[in-house]
């Protein structure tokens, strides 16, 4: 009996959107091809396709990790994964107190840097302000010739 998307994705207990985009990947995609068909805007698939995207699943399924434990399994784990937990933690726990302080110790220099640069500007700007002192009475001299002149 042929299934829509939905059935089959509620069947196999995945939302339809993860077995459609599923369905799109090559190389399910190409086998898949003459099994799927179309009445309107609803895909369905034979029994044959079901069965393909059933072992493809469970086949990617088999070689993925969990990387989520629920509540009960955390619970029920053997002592010794808690263990192996426990030292992941304190690993990442480490690594984080580096960073902490290597966070801290580029503040520190970044400060320093722009106190440095802060007085660089500061100087910058009295030696400009010497500059236009020292230019101002020289034109002023220099116009006083030039009006002796002309008389």
């Amino acid at each position: 009996m042929d299934k829509t998307i939905k059935e089959l994705a509620e069947e196999i207990g995945i939302s339809k959107q993860s077995l459609y985009k599923r369905i799109k990947r090559e190389p399910l995609h190409t086998r898949l091809h003459m099994y799927v068909h179309k009445k309107g805007h609803t895909t369905y698939i034979n029994i044959h396709g079901q069965n393909l995207i059933k072992s493809t699943i469970k086949e990617n399924d088999c070689t993925q990790k969990p990387n989520m434990y629920t509540h009960e399994e955390l619970h029920t784990r053997p002592q010794s994964d808690t263990v192996g937990m426990q030292s992941i933690i304190d690993l990442l726990s480490k690594q984080l107190e580096e960073k902490d302080n290597q966070i801290s110790a580029l503040n520190k220099r970044l400060a320093a840097s722009q106190e440095l640069h802060r007085n660089e500007q500061v100087i910058l700007k009295i030696e400009q302000e010497k500059v236009l002192a020292l230019e101002a009475p020289k034109e002023s001299i220099f116009q006083k010739l030039k009006s002796k002149k002309q008389r």
